[in-house]
């Protein structure tokens, strides 16, 4: 994950889906956050199948 954030800026996600948030209720989980682990996820699912 470390050489993947080095090589892409994730800070575009906040500013696409800004508009989204509200103001009441918890702090949201960073958009930037969401996507590294959704890419972490699907990295480690790709490589089970590969496997098989």
């Amino acid at each position: 994950m470390r050489r993947v954030a080095a090589m892409v800026d994730f800070t575009f996600a906040r500013a696409a889906v800004v508009h989204t948030y509200g103001g009441n209720g918890h702090k949201p989980v960073g958009p930037a956050v969401l996507l590294k682990l959704s890419s972490c996820s699907f990295t480690r699912t790709s490589a089970a199948s590969a496997s098989w």
